[in-house]
This record gives structure tokens, sequence and C-alpha cells, in this order.
């Protein structure tokens, strides 16, 4: 399976995988041989909500100011599993609990966790947005949730343009040139708790340029499609807003990354019609836009 720039290779589990690629670095997922290594965790993060489940942290030592204090920390997802990277080592180890499923390893691994540490490890900026493909750039899609960033994509691919996230993307700067890493090759068009949706024929794997950023903010139907384009700290702060993670440790950094990124890619905010016609004329827009 490719995602996010890495193949992720579930072992007791070969029918979750896919793609793979000699090229991409490789993440096992593998059941722990010695479970007892979450006895060796001494600070726990309270319970929090996440994708109709409650979710927490566990530390080795106290909560981190920095990530190479978090260096050894998992991820339990109460009932389900437990999940707990080795850095340097490519593993990824899981516990099961008594509501675990193979499909909702594979949730948890592509939707939460990948995105967490591609971010936490510096590998990529994590975007919360759906991106497909038109005329060879990315044209990545940001709003609240039911804002249609997944109806958007959704209508685009099924169009033939390739599709490169309906959630979570991956940003990084290339020779100057700013790059999507496409997240997986699933889409999710009904929101079903720790469900990753059905595969997509039109997912592309390798990181694609990027074209543009786009606010969506659905209107009545009746109302024309207007895009304007944003600037100064409105656009730093829309880009800010668009991130997946937000760390205390990196806000710095983040900052920094979000503000070379505004100088660098044109970001709007696109009012769009709802209905079929709206969506229609986002794709009319983005194939005249240069």
């Amino acid at each position: 399976m490719i995602a996010l720039g890495h193949c992720i290779d579930f072992i007791e589990h070969p029918e979750l995988g896919g793609a793979r690629s000699s090229t991409l670095p490789v993440i096992q997922v593998r059941l722990a041989e010695h479970p007892g290594w979450l006895r060796d965790f001494k600070t726990t993060a309270a319970w929090a909500s996440a994708s109709g489940r409650r979710t927490r942290y566990h530390y080795l030592g106290q909560r981190p100011e920095s990530y190479s204090d978090a260096a050894a920390w998992a991820l339990e997802v109460e009932d389900t599993m437990t999940l707990q990277w080795r850095p340097g080592a490519g593993l990824l180890e899981y516990v099961c609990g008594r509501l675990f499923s193979p499909e909702r390893l594979r949730f948890w691994v592509l939707h939460t966790w990948l995105p967490l540490v591609a971010n936490l490890e510096r590998g990529l900026d994590i975007l919360h947005a759906s991106a497909v493909v038109i005329d060879g750039k990315a044209h990545v899609f940001s709003a609240p949730s039911g804002g249609g960033k997944t109806t958007l994509a959704s209508h685009l691919a099924s169009l033939g343009h390739g599709f490169l996230a309906d959630d979570s993307l991956g940003l990084s700067q290339r020779n100057g040139h700013w790059m999507a890493t496409p997240s997986h090759p699933f889409l999710r068009s009904q929101r079903e708790p720790e469900s990753l949706g059905e595969p997509i024929a039109t997912a592309v794997q390798s990181p694609v340029e990027l074209g543009a950023l786009f606010y969506l903010k659905l209107q009545p139907p009746e109302t024309p499609l207007e895009a304007a384009p944003q600037s100064g700290v409105e656009k730093v702060a829309s880009i800010q807003g668009m991130r997946f993670v937000r760390s205390p440790f990196l806000k710095r950094e983040q900052f920094e990354s979000s503000a070379a990124m505004a100088r660098d890619i044109d970001v709007y905010t696109l009012q769009i019609p709802r209905g079929p016609e709206g969506l229609n004329k986002v794709e009319a827009f983005l194939k005249q836009l240069r």
C-alpha cells in the first residue's frame, strides 16, 4: 500500500496491501511480539474524541516539549488497538483490543497515524484537504467538515481527473517547487466511522506539482461561482487553518512554512453554488486557471 510517500506493509494482513514500490521507504506494520512494552510508558494524556472513538497518547517520560522527547510514544484507540512507532526501525507495532479488525487497523494507520508521523518527523506538511490533478497541477480544497471538499474531489475524479486525497494531503518543497504527495487510494464519500471508503480508479501514486489552494464556501444554487484571490495575512492564516496537525512544538516551523507557501502559491476563497451545476462550474474554472 502506497500512502504519503511510503510503502506500508501490513505483515499479518497482506490483503490490506496494494501497490508496492522499490524506491519508497517501507514501514512494516506488525503485531507486537512483546506487548508488555505498554507498561514502560510513564505519562498518559487525557482521552480525546477522534473518528467516533476515544483516543489517547502514551509517552515514556513527561509530556514532550519537542519531538525528540517523544521519540517513543504510542497511540491508543479505546477497546480497539494501541500503535507504537519505533523511529529509525521503520516499524509500527500494534496490540489488539476486543474491537480490533484488519480494516480498522488500516484506517487508523493510514488516516490518523501516518499523517501525524509524517508531519512530526518534518517529512511533509500535512493539510486537512482534498485534492485532484487537472492539467498536470494539484488543486487543493479545504473546508470545515461537511463543507464540500470530499464531494468536489469525488465529482472531479469521476470525470477522469487524477485523485490525490479526500481528507489529508502532504506538501513539500523540491528544487524550488511545491509538491503534493497523495494520501492513499481510497475515497470516503459516505462518512462512515473508521472507514477509508472505496478504492478509486483514478488515484495518483506519485507527487504532483502544486497549482493552487482553495478555501471552499458553499452557497445557494442560484449564486454565481466566485473565486476571490487572498493576500497577506489572510493568505497565511488560511494555510495555517488547513493544517491536519497543529503541535505546540512545531508552531514556529509551521508558521514559517505557511508563510513560504503563501509567497509561492495562489490561494483563493471559492464560493460554490450547491448542486451538480455548481460542481461542473468548478471544473470549468480550474481548467482555465493559469
